[in-house]
């Protein structure tokens, strides 16, 4: 087998269908795996369970509840060019070094994730995005926010534009600190792919929201915008 999606299956008694580690370590020629709404039985079965599966290309967990997704679980996806993490009814945490290593990413979506660590965990998150050279599709939606008012500094945010390959680029409904368009949008860099941006709801940590980027700057910057 080389592909499974498995979505939204409840028992007779109406809990979720659950996973072990064992049933999915034996999987190892996967390349496709969505999980969406799935237990995996106990937190820590989790991690030997995902690291076994080496050969995935894709990567899709849905409404995960009570599972960091940790360094360790990612650290042998050397693959991957799709990872799509998002949470359920609570946020799905994740640990900011499992991003490490991914250059090979094409497509990337964090759906209300919460980056451990705090503002360093989110510096050390963004850190990993800035080699991701590859990235076409990057999506944070509510994913990136202020832990106790404090966010990393405004320059860490470049890297949310690091590829020129962006084609689409979701930071909708994330805090980002004041000053941050200039380091986004920096004069001179140019994403000629770029057609879809999403800036809903951004907010800054004072609460408000915050100022669009100047129409010249995404002129410039951005020709391909639709």
């Amino acid at each position: 087998m080389e592909s499974l999606s498995v979505r939204n299956l409840y028992l007779d008694s109406g809990d979720l269908v659950a996973f072990t580690a064992s049933a999915l370590q034996q999987l190892q020629h996967l390349t496709c795996l969505e999980l969406g709404c799935v237990d995996i039985l106990g937190a820590d079965k989790a991690s030997p369970a995902l690291q076994a599966l080496t050969r995935l290309v894709e990567l899709q967990l849905d409404g995960w509840q009570g599972v960091v997704i940790t360094s360790s679980m990612l650290s042998g996806m050397q693959y991957l060019t799709r990872l799509q993490l998002s949470g359920g009814f609570t946020r799905m945490e994740l640990a900011p070094g499992a991003l490490a290593s991914k250059t090979q990413l094409q497509h990337l979506c964090l759906h209300g994730c919460e980056v451990l660590g705090g503002a360093a965990g989110e510096a050390q998150l963004l850190s990993h995005l800035q080699p991701m050279q590859q990235l076409t599709h990057l999506d944070l939606f509510d994913s990136l926010y202020e832990v106790e008012g404090s966010t990393p500094p405004a320059a860490a945010y470049a890297a949310l534009t690091a590829s020129s390959k962006l084609q689409n680029l979701d930071i909708s409904q994330c805090t980002l600190p004041a000053g941050v368009w200039q380091h986004v949008f920096p004069a001179g860099r140019q994403l000629p792919n770029l057609q879809s941006l999403n800036l809903n709801g951004v907010k800054q940590p004072s609460g408000e929201y915050a100022t669009a980027p100047e129409g010249s700057r995404l002129v410039s910057c951005c020709p391909g915008l639709q």
